[in-house]
């Protein structure tokens, strides 16, 4: 099956299947939404384009480039949380996810790029997959194949047990963290976070996706992450955030984040003449990666 953006045309053995991704209202976080085209990105080769693009059905969504293909698989419409986040707006479609049904479309859509790929990523999303992590693993186990799995989370459920599946299988997490927001439900998932850190040291498979903005304390985000040694997968700017068009930054605000990013770029340049390792944080802040 293959449907093409350009020409509004489905093709293949699968069009009862498919669905035109602007019918479709997927479930998931908001706060998590905004991530999932930057994870696709990361996980394609650096100005790797999109060749092919469709939706299988409400639960199973394909990106192809030249010789690999992600499938994100919406596992869950559950979250661990009960928060403002979730996108319940419009024509909600309940998401009841079959395990061995996920199983057999996913060969069918393997099957179908057989020729084309060399690597294979399935990516899960939500809701908060981690509330029905015993249904991602059964699909690790019965797919079969060479592919690398991976999850997009508030972290909430990181639980020592699943962050021990997730480290001896390999599987890549992405935790949607804001150390500026403080209340028991973020303190929880930063203490998940360096529990996970302080018991694997040199495992990078939990990785942080997160923003900033004018608001934000850049020394003390570029503070944490020296001292805990998490990493950041995707970091991005956010200057509008809680703003309306209309709304007018104090000048204050903004002299107040200038002399942060000027400290900051001075602190990269003393530690690499020193030879000393920068935070994730701050090497992704001033794009020095």
């Amino acid at each position: 099956m293959r449907y093409n953006n350009s020409n509004a045309y489905y093709e293949g053995d699968y069009n009862q299947c498919a669905y035109n991704y602007k019918e479709v209202n997927l479930n998931i976080c908001s706060h998590l939404e905004r991530y999932i085209i930057d994870i696709k990105n990361l996980i394609f080769k650096p100005k790797s384009k999109t060749k092919d693009f469709f939706q299988f059905d409400n639960k199973i969504q394909v990106f192809v480039n030249d010789n690999t293909i992600i499938i994100m698989i919406n596992i869950t419409d559950k979250c661990s949380l009960s928060c403002n986040n979730c996108n319940i707006e419009g024509n909600r479609i309940k998401i009841n996810v079959d395990e061995k049904e996920i199983v057999k479309s996913v060969k069918k859509i393997l099957e179908y790029y057989s020729n084309q790929i060399e690597k294979c990523d399935l990516v899960f999303y939500g809701g908060d997959p981690l509330v029905d992590f015993d249904k991602i693993l059964y699909i690790y186990d019965n797919l079969g194949g060479n592919y690398h799995v991976n999850i997009i989370t508030n972290g909430f459920l990181l639980t020592d047990e699943i962050i021990k599946v997730i480290v001896n299988r390999d599987i890549s997490v992405y935790v949607n963290f804001d150390l500026g927001t403080k209340n028991k439900i973020c303190e929880r998932i930063k203490d998940n976070l360096l529990k996970y850190k302080k018991k694997y040291a040199y495992s990078n498979n939990i990785k942080i996706i997160t923003h900033y903005n004018f608001h934000s304390n850049l020394e003390k985000l570029d503070k944490f992450y020296e001292e805990s040694k998490l990493q950041i997968a995707i970091l991005k700017e956010d200057y509008s955030e809680h703003l309306k068009y209309y709304d007018k930054i104090e000048q204050s605000i903004i002299d107040g984040y200038l002399d942060q990013y000027r400290n900051l770029t001075n602190k990269y340049k003393l530690y690499k003449k020193q030879g000393k390792e920068c935070s994730s944080f701050l090497k992704q802040f001033l794009n020095y990666n």
